[in-house]
């Protein structure tokens, strides 16, 4: 079965660039002196809209954390210049001397 790998770089820009293009139109629709209605369209339309992006936006940001979140968990467990072999020990608590 064939397999698509990604580096977490080309994920996390990728749904960076997708945030960006989301807030962007969020601010378009949000202005109404550079957007103003348009005809027939109500403002619980354009609350619609609004809504339906807003929501676009904290799916892409919930995507991007988990994204994130992984990598940071994996460069915990293992360093950039450690093999997972390597990982430092624990440290010792204060209380056990």
């Amino acid at each position: 079965m064939p397999v698509l790998l990604f580096t977490a770089d080309e994920v996390a820009n990728s749904l960076v660039n997708q945030q960006r293009k989301l807030s962007k139109e969020i601010m378009a629709l949000a202005d109404l002196k550079t957007r103003p209605l348009n005809p027939g369209e109500s403002v619980a339309d354009r609350h619609h809209k609004l809504a339906k992006l807003a929501r676009q936006l904290a799916e892409a940001f919930d995507a991007f954390d988990t994204v994130m979140r992984a990598a940071t968990k994996e460069d915990e467990i293992v360093g950039d210049d450690q093999e997972p072999d390597d990982a430092p020990d624990a440290p010792a608590s204060p209380g056990a001397n």
